[in-house]
């Protein structure tokens, strides 16, 4: 079977998801040194010095920048960075389903699946319980080229939450 992932896709996640964390700590330590700095010398100063406004205003400012600062990077840059990690945990971890299923079609449009944006291929499945064919969509990151697969191929898929692992042809949509 061939992956569709590789090892140095997951450590290359890895990295970058370190990075974001020691970017953070990074910041919120600058940012404790400044605030400690900033109150110790503002206990300092003898009661109602003029010099206590200018240190509350570089107080406030900084504590504005870093705020703003962490809410943009924490909720773009972080969240998907980790929302990918754990994508590719659950793919290189976790447990998964493995089928042979007929492809039926590609779909580029962009959607989100556990905050990932992805774009879908759909299968027909066999079930033997209910003696009927199942169309089942699976998911690979939008950034990705798709498989090649003919309409019709019967195709080996292994899959973790919707999310293709590896995948064989079996049989080419000619064979008859």
């Amino acid at each position: 079977m061939q992956n569709f992932f590789t090892q140095q896709e997951f450590d290359s996640v890895k990295k970058q998801r370190l990075s974001s964390i020691l970017t953070i700590i990074i910041v919120l330590t600058v940012y404790l040194m400044l605030f400690v700095t900033t109150i110790i010398n503002y206990l300092k100063l003898p009661f109602e010095d003029a010099r206590g406004v200018s240190y509350k205003v570089i107080l406030y400012t900084i504590s504005g920048i870093v705020i703003i600062y962490l809410y943009v990077y924490i909720g773009i840059k972080y969240r998907r960075v980790n929302k990918y990690y754990k994508m590719m945990c659950g793919l290189f971890n976790g447990s998964f389903i493995e089928d042979v299923a007929k492809f039926v079609s590609y779909s580029v449009a962009k959607e989100s699946k556990d905050g990932v944006d992805v774009k879908q291929m759909v299968f027909s499945v066999y079930n033997e319980r209910r003696n009927a064919w199942f169309d089942r969509t699976i998911y690979i990151p939008y950034e990705k080229d798709f498989p090649v697969f003919n309409v019709g191929d019967m195709v080996k898929l292994r899959s973790q939450s919707n999310f293709l692992i590896s995948y064989k042809v079996v049989s080419d949509g000619l064979d008859k």
